[in-house]
């Protein structure tokens, strides 16, 4: 389900070259994640171009394979597999896993990776969707929460209750994205950009300006929102309107409450900018969660971190957001 997530960020940038100033722009689509990815490098150099490129794909589909809850081989799938024993595991799981911990306290539960139990009770991918049964919501419950997963440093192994699984659905294409972006920095790239479904960061700037990203309404798919400009920044949205039914005219989305197993209430779309992709994916999910007081409040403790949320009666933006607006 991770893949499936949530929000659809629309990109806006220019396509074009200033030819007096010898940049090029280089792109490739391609499918990995579970979405479509797409890699864009403003550089002079063609070949350089293309080898970053073609390294950052590598490492997509690298960390992709370690993650992916689908693929039984996959290191996430064996520590689900494998409850209440220890996993080795790679340094990319061992820093994701424990980031997701760390920002699990932070919210206070809001983003949790052992929500897995719970979302397996709701049926979103079913053509007839109907409401779990409470019961059912209220067992799952007993299985999550981050204090099931035990993390051994030394040995780099994760340990899980029995009961317990993980889903790194709120945190994964933002982690991928941005280690992809490590990537063409190390192959020497100062302008750039990776999309991975709406999970987005940006490297520099494009062609002699900052890239422009549009912000979807959420209730209205091909109109945008808002734009904003942004130079060596993340960005991702959370939203009701990508994975969701429809039941006596009320909204049933999978975007979950770990408190209540049922879907979070009050926002509709939360919008984060941060210094990367990994950490506005996590707080685009947790303060969705939250709602704008709790959420908001959240943000003016953290530094260099704008919101952009939206409820079914209002719109409320941080402090600085409004800077990032074209």
């Amino acid at each position: 389900m991770w893949w499936n997530k949530r929000l659809i960020l629309s990109l806006m940038f220019s396509l074009f070259c200033l030819s007096n100033c010898g940049e090029k722009l280089f792109s490739k689509k391609f499918l990995s994640i579970g979405t479509v990815v797409e890699i864009k490098v403003v550089e002079k150099d063609k070949e350089k171009a293309w080898k970053a490129i073609a390294a950052a794909c590598k490492e997509i589909k690298r960390l992709s394979a370690l993650m992916n809850n689908y693929d039984e081989k996959s290191e996430i799938s064996l520590i689900n597999q494998n409850k209440g024993q220890g996993i080795k595991v790679s340094e990319e799981i061992l820093e994701v896993v424990s980031q997701a911990i760390e920002f699990s306290k932070l919210t206070h539960g809001a983003f949790d990776i052992t929500i897995s139990p719970v979302f397996k009770c709701w049926s979103f991918n079913k053509e007839n969707p109907k409401l779990p049964l409470m019961e059912k919501i209220l067992e799952a419950k007993k299985k999550v929460g981050s204090q099931n997963i035990k993390i051994d440093l030394k040995k780099k192994e994760i340990i899980l209750e029995k009961g317990t699984s993980l889903d790194l659905g709120g945190i994964a294409k933002g982690y991928i994205v941005k280690k992809a972006c490590d990537k063409l920095r190390e192959m020497g790239i100062t302008k750039g950009l990776i999309n991975a479904g709406g999970n987005i960061q940006v490297i520099g700037s494009n062609i002699r300006m900052p890239w422009k990203v549009g912000i979807q309404d959420p209730r209205n798919k091909n109109k945008i929102k808002k734009i904003i400009k942004i130079t060596d920044k993340g960005v991702a949205t959370s939203g009701d309107y990508e994975k969701y039914f429809i039941l006596n005219g009320q909204r049933y989305h999978h975007i979950l409450d770990p408190e209540t197993g049922y879907p979070a209430k009050e926002c509709i779309s939360v919008t984060i900018i941060a210094k990367d992709a990994f950490l506005a994916d996590i707080l685009s999910t947790g303060i969705f969660v939250l709602g704008p007081d709790k959420g908001l409040a959240l943000v003016k403790k953290l530094n260099d971190i704008e919101c952009y949320l939206i409820t079914s009666k209002k719109e409320y933006a941080s402090f600085r957001f409004n800077d990032y607006l074209r």
